[in-house]
């Protein structure tokens, strides 16, 4: 009987977490808000020009939401970075994010080979990599989950060895 419930909490626990909903507005938000500006643009071209004026307050307003949840992501990082290197009395690497086919990527740049190394060994960037990972489960689908393995990447700024 233990096996059967165990395999359902772990199941539970390896459901996807639902995203904050200004997330979950922008990205499922983007086709209608493209719909609706091509609507206003056509009427703005055919009926009257104060259409115009509304397809340009809707696209201001979307900008200003993607601000705010790109701004809540980049603090949640740089939280979950320092919590991972400065409890550990280690320097915080310098963050550089990107994206790759639509997937966030993210690269840890240490100044010195040894700082790297000693971050490693004391554990301070697979719990960084975790934080991350526990962030980003609402990217990607079913089948091709986010994978921070594939999203971190790691360097140091002095000559590679």
């Amino acid at each position: 009987m233990k096996p059967a419930s165990h395999s359902n909490q772990q199941t539970h626990s390896q459901r996807r977490a639902k995203p904050p909903f200004l997330e979950r507005l922008l990205r499922w938000g983007c086709l209608p808000v493209f719909v609706s500006l091509c609507v206003l643009g056509y009427l703005a071209a055919t009926v009257h020009w104060k259409y115009s004026l509304a397809a340009t307050g809707l696209f201001v307003v979307w900008l200003i939401l993607a601000q705010i949840n790109g701004a809540r992501f980049q603090r949640e990082l740089l939280g979950v970075l320092n919590a991972a290197f400065l409890a550990k009395g280690h320097p915080v690497p310098e963050l550089k994010r990107g994206g790759h086919y639509g997937w966030p990527t993210f690269t840890l740049v240490f100044t010195t080979e040894a700082e790297l190394k000693q971050a490693m060994r004391d554990g301070c960037i697979s719990a960084f990599k975790q934080s991350v990972q526990d962030i980003c489960i609402s990217e990607g689908s079913r089948r091709n989950p986010f994978d921070v393995s594939k999203a971190v990447a790691i360097t140091h700024k002095g000559p590679q060895s």
